[in-house]
């Protein structure tokens, strides 16, 4: 997940059997250059491959009247959480999507493998890849997937837990408690706009709940989030998460906490069991 890790978990993972992946959507070229030439040093006696993966939207058009729609309505949580409204702004973080400059960044770094986000590039940048992603965190998951033809499985939440990972410290005591939590007081997710403007899978929170998770005024990805980052900078620096963009798949108690290699080859360990106990069952038919 962009912002939750870079080289240091693909390096693990890579360790651990799996294909290790930086994303990209946050990372400036230089970064990315950085962070590919780490991986290739710490797993060259592995020559193991990796995967570079972009963010693939369109910008959307400047639209001062939307943004001003949106600041309107987070107005009163400015005022209750002491946010400056004058130092507000509607540029966030860098989310550049995959154009040429990204297409030439490949071609010099020579990737094994690179997928996409929030759709695919004009056919003469597309570099295919076969995957299938969501909900999948364990080996039974993996097998599933295999069985209804997937090349491959990419894993997220499992990892959020993984000691090579930049979560922050709320977000990683919220993947504990819907670890431990009763049927009676799970942590419910849902798929929300309300961070970026794009929808993603999220545990609820304040703003979901009082907006919506899919809140029609939320402006375009990438544009939603700023507004909500000074939000996000007040209420957290008091322990509080009302807007913070907790992401996590459907099953968060697959985190582990555990080096990712580690959560790797267990990973890859119990799919051969299950793979032998599929074809052992088979060949006694």
């Amino acid at each position: 997940m962009a912002g939750a890790q870079a080289s240091d978990l693909a390096i693990a993972v890579a360790r651990g059997g799996g294909l290790g992946a930086i994303p990209c959507a946050l990372l400036s070229p230089d970064a990315v250059r950085e962070h590919v030439h780490r991986f290739r040093a710490a797993t060259k006696e592995l020559s193991a491959p990796i995967n570079l993966n972009f963010f693939c939207h369109t910008l959307p058009p400047s639209n001062p009247k939307t943004d001003k729609q949106w600041q309107n309505i987070l107005e009163p949580y400015y005022r209750e959480y002491g946010v400056d409204l004058s130092q507000l702004t509607v540029k966030g973080a860098l989310r550049m999507p995959f154009d040429e400059l990204s297409l030439e960044l490949v071609r010099e770094l020579k990737p094994e493998v690179v997928s996409f986000h929030f759709g695919l590039p004009s056919s003469h940048m597309l570099q295919g890849v076969k995957d299938t992603a969501g909900g999948i965190g364990d080996a039974r998951g993996i097998l599933a997937a295999s069985a209804l033809g997937a090349a491959a499985v990419q894993m997220g939440t499992v990892f959020l837990l993984a000691d090579e990972t930049q979560t922050s410290n709320l977000h990683r005591n919220m993947l504990k408690r819907a670890a431990i939590a009763t049927r009676e007081e799970a942590l419910e997710t849902a798929i929300t706009n309300v961070f970026s403007g794009r929808p993603a899978r999220g545990f609820i929170t304040r703003v979901m709940r009082e907006l919506g998770p899919m809140c029609a005024e939320a402006p375009e990805f990438p544009t939603a989030g700023a507004p909500l980052g000074a939000l996000k900078k007040a209420a957290e620096a008091k322990g509080d998460t009302a807007f913070s963009s907790l992401w996590s798949g459907q099953s968060p108690g697959f985190a582990q906490e555990k080096s990712a290699e580690v959560i790797m080859r267990s990973l890859v360990k119990e799919l051969d069991l299950l793979v032998a106990q599929v074809k052992g069952a088979h060949s006694s038919l």
